[in-house]
């Protein structure tokens, strides 16, 4: 993960990690996918490829609230899972600002406390 202030050349240490990884690995696939866009990511990987997928700016300029955290839960964990699938051939980078990615933790706490409550006192309905 890359992590820095805006304009600070997140977008330029990935591209350049990516391009050390695909000449470590010269078959391997290199994605790029912009803003939070993790469907794209999602429908490019392809479990038989070595790939290298580039989430650039993955938690995108603003985190969302409510609905959104909760899509970006779900979307967060069916990447992970999906790169569990192909056994070490997807290699991932990720980048966000500092800020955003201080919110988006913050907002995810927010949420598992909130789920937790739920779960305690409504059994989870």
């Amino acid at each position: 993960m890359i992590v820095g202030n805006p304009g600070m050349g997140k977008s330029t240490t990935a591209g350049q990690i990516a391009l050390q990884l695909q000449i470590q690995t010269p078959s391997a696939e290199l994605i790029w996918v912009n803003d939070r866009n993790f469907d794209q990511a999602l429908q490019l990987i392809r479990p038989q490829a070595s790939q290298i997928l580039v989430l650039d700016d993955f938690l995108g300029a603003t985190f969302l609230h409510n609905v959104g955290i909760l899509a970006f839960e779900r979307d967060w964990q069916a990447l992970l899972f999906r790169a569990k699938q192909v056994n070490g051939r997807l290699k991932c980078l990720f980048s966000t600002c500092n800020q955003q990615l201080q919110l988006a933790m913050h907002n995810l706490d927010i949420l598992r406390v909130r789920v937790e409550v739920d779960e305690m006192f409504f059994g989870g309905c």
